[in-house]
């Protein structure tokens, strides 16, 4: 106890010291210090082609666990660039020389990696064709079409296949002139993710084709969006969403078609078309067994005469497969 008083003591003898003093007992702050320079990404010159291949692809994997940093955005960006570049260079280099079957193939899907981020690395310039930009982009997807893959195996394909559908999409994302292109290509690879049943990625594949389908139907373009949902039923029969693509295909080839309807009136008249002409035309789509969908009609028959002085007219399609239902509902009132 002696010990702890006698140390609270000095304590409280220094604070008040310092406050009879003037002297400033706050915490320094540290001196701002420059940045410490970043060693600079290695060129491809200065590997010599005596290096093994082993060699090569420990220097490749060294890289890819130690992604490129910079100061500020465009230095980290510059850094990506090099980086890539050196790491499809030294794969090529891999490529280039006799090696083992297994460390052509991980060499192969690296550089496609490579290649991707590459790609992503350069962003593209709105209404300016940049050789720059443009190069790495193409090269990518000439290298790995179905020809260039032929000898690969099915790892690789589904590999290569993937990093298209990806970059397709940013493409198409990112893109202020292409977009109609991007689109068609990535819903393009989004099929071919599918029809390709490569291993493990089937559920990626699935993503790729519902979000192809639904940009392709956000953007006008009716007939990507029905072979994607075509593609779903060809390639997944066993599937739960599977029994819904008929419906869904002959809905999207519907658009911006004329729509053609036929049928009885209640009374038994046949149904006229030309009747509503000049008029706004609702049509409500229901069956006597959803109760959703009476409540529905209930609610619209009580404003059909409001709608009616406002130039809209409503016609109820009943879905029912058999008459009686029907009859019924409206004889009951």
């Amino acid at each position: 106890m002696r010990i702890s008083f006698s140390c609270f003591s000095l304590l409280v003898w220094v604070e008040m010291t310092c406050l009879l003093c003037g002297c400033d007992t706050s915490p320094v702050a540290p001196a701002a210090t420059a940045m410490p320079p970043l060693p600079s990404v290695p060129r491809l010159d200065d590997f010599p082609r005596s290096v093994s291949p082993e060699e090569l692809w420990t220097q490749v994997e060294l890289m890819k666990a130690r992604p490129p940093v910079g100061h500020t955005q465009e230095a980290a960006r510059e850094r990506r660039e090099k980086h890539y570049e050196l790491l499809v260079g030294l794969c090529n280099r891999v490529l280039a020389i006799e090696t083992s079957e297994e460390l052509r193939q991980r060499a192969t899907v690296s550089r496609y990696q490579a290649l991707a981020q590459l790609a992503l690395a350069r962003p593209p310039l709105a209404g300016l064709k940049s050789a720059k930009w443009e190069a790495p982009r193409e090269t990518f997807f000439q290298a790995t079409t179905p020809e260039a893959l032929a000898a690969q195996p099915p790892g690789v394909v589904g590999e290569a296949v993937s990093l298209r559908a990806r970059m397709a999409e940013q493409f198409f994302l990112n893109s202020a002139t292409d977009q109609p292109l991007w689109l068609r290509r990535y819903a393009a690879e989004a099929r071919k993710l599918a029809e390709g049943h490569f291993p493990l990625r089937k559920a990626e594949a699935q993503q790729a084709l519902l979000n192809a389908a639904q940009l392709a139907e956000d953007h006008s373009q009716a007939a990507e969006a029905a072979l994607c949902y075509e593609t779903w039923a060809a390639a997944y029969p066993n599937d739960s969403l599977t029994p819904l693509m008929p419906a869904t295909i002959n809905r999207v080839k519907s658009l911006g078609q004329p729509w053609k309807l036929q049928g009885k009136l209640f009374g038994g008249t046949e149904l006229n078309l030309e009747d509503f002409h000049g008029s706004f035309l609702l049509i409500h789509l229901w069956r006597s067994d959803q109760a959703a969908c009476l409540e529905q009609l209930r609610m619209l028959s009580q404003r059909q005469e409001v709608y009616q002085q406002r130039g809209v007219r409503l016609l109820g399609v009943c879905l029912d497969d058999e008459v009686g239902p029907l009859q019924q509902l409206v004889s009951g009132g």
